[in-house]
């Protein structure tokens, strides 16, 4: 229920604005003998005028007289049935509903006097407009008292619109309620436009600046939650700026952790964690140990996805001190669980988990607190059944069993079911496992967490495929797996856009893949593994600091309102029967196509063609000599997919043989001078000796987990004579070109029509000097100049070129030139943020002027507005490629972030480099690229100059890879002039020779 704001209004004086008011009332009663006014006065008056009105009416029998009865009864304080008895609105009522709470054995007769008027309310509204909005805020303060919201949100609509009272704090308590009711409905856009339009210029007009500041931070976080966090931004740093001190210290505190989780969602960090801790000192001045410890869990979390697991930990554990320090026993256990499962999960310390869990198992014992216990059994059983002690996990599991059994907790029994039924199955004990099953309730069944239902299912698939049972097996992960796709793309990270892939999950692609292997459907399992990687792409669109710059307010909050639709009828659907189940089912469905084509409105390829279709384009576009090799990992499992314009292949290489081991092993040797050959010729033993048809001339590799990491370009197809001796190798990428894709998708996508539009063919911008550059902490690139020029010197094929260099080489520049060049040349640093790729950061020469816009550092998100097309964009960066990866989901950072911009294809190093190598590299690059050649051959030949003439230590050449479209971006009219001229030449040169010989034969 909304709060009387105006009751908690008071000044340094004592005396309040109300006291005024009924000073007020009062006189207007002797003036006029209006009896109303007299009421009004006294439910406006303070406590020692309403004692001196009191006596003031009781001294007068007459006056006692003409007073309504329901005010007699309110002033008398024996509110009963009467005081709510059925009668027409009159100007006494106006303060009925506004001054008392309606006690719960009243309220039918209270509901039945609202009713009345409410029936009553058309007609005298056209007859009286003045009385007939006083009923109404009559009616709001009633209904807002019952928790009647969509009557306060009607009624209150018509005074939104009318606005009929004067700036009060009678108007100021009334809007508020009006919008507190339109927020819990979900009418954002109407509680937002309140909150602007009218009670900010009421408590702007009434001078009230803690009011001003207390409704601003509401309407911030009224936008923050619809997603709006660019403006959410905005006005919490106004209220920041201003006098925030004036605020309650409660309200200070909520400031300071909004504006800290406004600045994560910006990208500024280091701002987070300040405000953080500000929030914390404030929470601790005030003894509030529940928001100390939120705050701190806070930044537990941020730094674990930092990966900074030491200060984590440290955050965690100074929680469990203040805890501990104030004897919160509950908080105890609940922190001390928290670190087992950040142990056994992050750490994979199980040793150091298991001493956690089983403090707070004994911690729980001793204070009886039965969820805490049941946990605490939970957390060690996984922890045992991880570490393959089937003794101790089967006891501690039993435990649980018994412990929900004791309580009668059906839902808790059953989850602690399945999770041993887990362990059995592991274990190869199928009929215990399939009796466990079986005495499932499946009502039970449907209101466990989403993942312990998939764990269920796979439980159960497992079982099917023991017993032989394919088909059945097929049919349920099937099932399973739609389950997992349709949830996946509802539930993406609010802060990064990172799709949640609980283990549970994981595991079920990795049944359904091995199913779809062993029953040979390989089209089928790329199929999953595809929608699955087009999940985590669009999952991007779910980051609120995009959705801000992209969507307008009112479709951010239809946006809103949807996904909140589709995760209730999701819920509902799961416990629904028969025909509900169906009607369910198609709200479903008309909820997720209309946020669809939301979506497909603001990201033009939000939506991904249907992978049937993409086959068949597939099989028409592939080249007979080029061929795709796509890996996607599953718990340490990984799948191979081998692509050729005739067939799909698969090969499996399970956890079991550690070839996930060997990868990395070999990728982890990768160094300057450090690289070990004879493990990366395992490597390609492994994975790639025997996987290449003899007609192919190029691959296109879709990676996944390490192999991104990897060039596969660098792999030696023979074994040299020593670990390093780099010479005598023979590597892939001198029999292949080689390039890389995100997803099939990306592959078809390069036959879309090219634009030719562009105003240059060619645009570089570099630095050298990045002090200078705004970027002290940034090492200097002195070939980076020499890099842009040289390569703007080899595209003499390219008519149209600019550079940009050192000071000119701006952020403005890059912003106001970028969207119409075709050829992109970035000679610059860039920082990729693993654990938030859209924050990951381009460096460019920042404007001196303090209150400039541009501060030299272009954001990934930044580039998804940008509308580049480039046909090229060169990244000669540090680190350019990298990127947080997840399983089965692409690379993420600026290759995302460029190709949806509209970038056809990116150049990018995967890691450091060195400038000049990186310069002669681009340089070479550029010189193939000038004659026709594409993308991919012209980079091979750019490393092989470089490796047969430089030095051939695969550290330095091999880092430069092609992302996406290979084609050659030489203008078609020239390219076709030159074809043409070159003909031309041919055929006069030979048919001079041909006159020349007849002529001698004459």
């Amino acid at each position: 229920m909304a709060s009387i704001k105006a009751n908690q209004i008071a000044y340094e004086t004592g005396e309040s604005a109300l006291d005024v008011k009924s000073e007020q009332f009062f006189d207007l009663y002797q003036s006029t003998q209006n009896i109303a006014y007299l009421t009004y006065a006294y439910h406006e008056a303070n406590s020692i005028q309403r004692a001196e009105l009191f006596a003031y009416i009781y001294d007068n029998d007459d006056l006692v007289q003409q007073l309504p009865d329901h005010f007699l009864s309110y002033i008398n304080n024996t509110i009963d049935s009467s005081y709510y008895k059925v009668r027409d609105f009159s100007l006494y009522d106006i303060y009925t509903f506004t001054t008392t709470s309606i006690p719960s054995e009243l309220e039918t007769e209270a509901r039945k006097l609202l009713e009345h008027w409410y029936d009553r309310l058309e007609s005298a509204h056209q007859n009286v407009p003045i009385e007939e909005s006083f009923k109404i805020q009559a009616l709001i303060h009633g209904y807002d008292n019952l928790n009647n919201f969509q009557k306060v949100h009607e009624l209150g609509s018509i005074l939104v619109n009318e606005n009929p009272f004067p700036s009060s704090y009678f108007s100021l308590n009334l809007f508020d309620i009006i919008s507190y009711s339109s927020r819990v409905l979900g009418y954002y856009s109407q509680a937002l436009s309140i909150n602007q339009q009218i009670l900010q210029p009421i408590a702007n007009e009434l001078g009230n600046d803690q009011e001003l500041l207390t409704i601003k931070l509401d309407y911030a976080l009224l936008l923050f939650r619809v997603g709006n966090v660019n403006a959410s931004l905005t006005v919490f740093e106004d209220v920041f700026n201003q006098d925030y001190s004036i605020l309650d210290s409660r309200y200070q505190a909520t400031l300071f952790n909004n504006l800290a989780i406004s600045y994560l969602n910006a990208g500024q960090f280091d701002r987070y964690v300040e405000f953080q801790l500000n929030a914390f000192e404030i929470a601790s001045s005030e003894n509030n140990y529940s928001q100390q410890l939120s705050i701190l869990r806070n930044l537990f979390i941020y730094y674990r996805r930092q990966n900074e697991t030491e200060l984590a930990f440290n955050y965690l554990n100074q929680a469990l001190q203040i805890a501990r320090d104030n004897d919160l026993t509950t908080e105890i256990a609940s922190i001390l669980i928290s670190l087992g499962i950040y142990k056994k999960t992050v750490e994979q310390n199980f040793e150091e988990a298991l001493y956690h869990y089983y403090s707070a198992l004994q911690l729980s014992t001793e204070t009886n607190n039965y969820q805490h216990h049941y946990m605490s059994y939970l957390e060690i059983g996984e922890t045992y059944l991880l570490k393959q002690d089937w003794y101790n996990a089967e006891y501690y599991f039993k435990n649980a069993l018994q412990l929900t059994f004791s309580r009668e907790d059906t839902r808790s029994y059953t989850q602690a079911a399945i999770r041993y039924s887990n362990m059995l199955i592991h274990q190869g004990r199928y009929e215990e496992t399939e009796r466990l099953l079986y005495k499932l309730d499946h009502k039970d069944l449907a209101t466990q967490f989403f993942n312990i239902q998939i764990l269920y299912q796979n439980v159960k698939t497992r079982l099917l495929k023991q017993k032989k049972h394919i088909d059945n097996a097929v049919a349920l992960s099937t099932s399973s797996i739609t389950e997992i796709l349709d949830h996946l793309r509802e539930s993406s990270d609010m802060q990064t856009g990172h799709m949640r892939m609980d283990e549970e999950f994981s595991e079920a692609f990795k049944l359904h893949t091995m199913l779809m292997y062993e029953t040979g459907q390989y089209e089928k399992a790329l199929s999953v593994i595809g929608e699955l990687r087009n999940i985590s792409r669009a999952g991007f669109y779910n980051n609120p600091l995009l959705k801000s710059k992209v969507l307008s307010e009112e479709e951010l909050i239809q946006d809103f309102n949807l996904s909140t639709r589709i995760q209730q009828l999701r819920s509902r659907y799961q416990t629904a029967t028969g025909e509900q189940r169906v009607y369910l089912g198609n709200e479903l469905l008309n909820a997720i196509s209309e946020r669809n084509r939301l979506q497909s409105k603001a990201f033009p390829n939000y939506n991904e063609r249907q992978y049937d279709q993409l086959f068949r384009s597939l099989r028409r576009e592939l080249k007979p000599d080029q061929m795709i090799f796509y890996f996607t990992v599953f718990d340490e499992d990984i799948f191979q997919f081998v692509i050729t314009r005739r067939d799909i292949k698969m090969n499996i290489y399970t956890a079991n043989d550690n070839y996930l081991e060997l990868l990395r092993s070999g990728i982890n040797t990768i160094g300057y001078r450090s690289t070990d050959l004879h493990k990366l010729h395992d490597i390609y033993t492994a994975f790639f000796d025997g996987n290449i048809p003899a007609t192919v001339s190029h691959i296109y590799m879709i990676p996944d987990g390490d192999f991104y990491r990897l060039p596969l370009e660098i792999l030696p197809v023979n074994r040299a004579n020593t670990t390093h001796s780099f010479g005598t190798a023979r590597y892939l990428i001198e029999d292949y070109s080689i390039s890389y894709l995100n997803s099939l998708t990306e592959l078809i996508n390069e036959r879309q029509t090219e634009r030719t539009d562009f105003a240059y063919d060619m645009v570089g911008f570099g630095i050298e000097n990045f002090e200078d550059a705004g970027h002290s902490w940034l090492q200097n690139l002195p070939f980076s100049s020499t890099e842009i020029k040289n390569s703007y010197e080899k595209l003499y094929s390219f008519n149209n070129r600019r550079i940009f260099l050192e000071s000119e080489s701006t952020e403005q520049n890059f912003r106001n030139i970028a969207g119409n060049s075709r050829i992109l040349h970035l000679a610059t640093h860039s920082m990729v943020n693993d654990e938030n790729p859209l924050f990951s950061s381009l460096f460019l020469f920042s404007d001196e002027d303090p209150n400039s816009p541009y501060d030299g550092i272009i954001h990934a998100y930044e580039l998804f507005d940008m509308n580049l097309n480039a046909d090229l964009i060169f990244l000669s960066s540090c680190e350019s490629g990298a990127g947080g990866y997840l399983q089965g989901s692409g690379i993420l950072g600026f290759s995302r972030a460029f190709s949806f911009a509209g970038a056809r294809s990116l150049a990018m190093n995967l890691w450091p480099v060195r400038d000049q190598t990186a310069s002669d590299i681009s340089i070479n690059f550029y010189e193939w690229l000038n004659s026709g050649e594409n993308k991919a051959e012209s980079i091979r030949q750019a490393r092989l100059k470089y490796l047969n003439n430089t030095n051939s230590d695969p550290y330095l050449w091999g880092s430069f890879v092609i992302y996406g479209d290979i084609h050659s971006p030489l203008p078609r009219k020239n390219y076709f002039a030159s074809i043409f001229f070159l003909s031309l030449g041919f055929v006069i040169i030979f048919g001079s020779s041909f006159i020349i010989l007849t002529g001698n034969r004459g």
